[in-house]
């Protein structure tokens, strides 16, 4: 018999289609949601396995049923309009999605019974540091972008709803890396993928900081929260990533360099609209939960720069593979 059993949303996406194969392998069932706006190529090696079922939706115009929701021990909300772009670009999506729906979803799950809700949140919550010290889950929230005031919210509607049902909040640190849904809108995928094919790159705010880490170890950070359960981790903010991954973008350049040592980048004081800036401190997440990132930068880098080259996508530049 499954573990446990999993729905996860936004399952076709950068991190859910890495999580949904995480956790059948760990031994659970899982229930995958996605409308597909990007389509649902990502989810098809998973199509014929046994404890894996899709459910096509929006969860803003889904009508869920108690007897859909019941059943599941953990539910993982990924989906969401993702990114600072995307969320500007469709501001009234993301609104309804993160803000009305999944505050619908919560209450869905608070009925039914569900045990554990897990939420994705982001980093980027922090915004702007001040001075030079890490920021750690009780620092400042300073969101900058409607994507990040819209995680934010959802943060504060979960901390007043403490006693309704079992919470974990994750804010992830920027993703990078190879997933089945390929993305190249993220900052190291996208200076990979311009500086392997030698084209022009300029970097806006080469200077700033962020905290990064590869896209299967923020998968295994919600796998890990699944396992430990509500028990573990009720009613809990973590950052999820590792101190050693903030890096500011002349960083990302430098690492990316000697795999392309000919590509003309060009660095940029002006913020190009993104004034983000902060370095992150992930000791918390570890010390609770014995969480390692097994992939580093460079780690990525590679294996980034080996897909694009190797021709394994016909148009690395079709909009699939970005956010907006």
């Amino acid at each position: 018999m499954p573990n446990k059993q999993v729905l996860v949303t936004g399952a076709a996406g950068y991190v859910g289609a890495v999580l949904c194969r995480q956790l059948l392998d760990a031994g659970h069932a899982v229930v995958g949601m996605d409308k597909l706006l990007f389509g649902g190529q990502s989810l098809w090696n998973l199509a014929a396995h046994p404890n894996f079922k899709f459910m096509k939706g929006d969860l803003c115009d889904f009508a869920w049923d108690y007897n859909q929701v019941q059943k599941f021990d953990c539910v993982v909300h990924l989906a969401a309009i993702v990114g600072d772009p995307a969320c500007k670009k469709f501001p009234e999506e993301a609104t309804a999605l993160m803000d009305v729906a999944s505050k619908r979803l919560f209450q869905v799950c608070k009925d039914a019974g569900v045990r554990h809700f897990i939420f994705a949140s982001t980093c980027s919550n922090y915004g702007i540091m001040e001075g030079d010290a890490l920021l750690d889950e009780n620092s400042p929230l300073l969101p900058q972008s409607h994507y990040a005031k819209l995680k934010v919210g959802f943060e504060r509607f979960l901390m007043d709803h403490s006693s309704a049902l079992p919470w974990t909040i994750l804010r992830f640190a920027t993703a990078f890396g190879h997933s089945s849904r390929p993305r190249f809108d993220l900052t190291v995928n996208h200076f990979c993928k311009d500086m392997s094919l030698s084209r022009p790159l300029t970097v806006f705010a080469a200077d700033s900081w962020r905290p990064y880490c590869h896209v299967e170890d923020l998968a295994s950070a919600v796998a890990l929260c699944v396992d430990l359960g509500p028990d573990h981790l009720s009613s809990m903010v973590f950052n999820v990533g590792s101190n050693d991954m903030n890096f500011n973008k002349k960083d990302i350049v430098a690492a990316i360099r000697p795999w392309a040592p000919q590509a003309p980048v060009f660095f940029n004081s002006d913020s190009g609209g993104d004034n983000r800036n902060y370095r992150v401190d992930f000791r918390s997440f570890t010390e609770k939960t014995g969480f390692k990132p097994s992939q580093r930068l460079e780690d990525g880098i590679r294996e980034t720069i080996e897909f694009v080259r190797e021709g394994l996508l016909e148009n690395p530049d079709d909009a699939r593979f970005h956010n907006a």
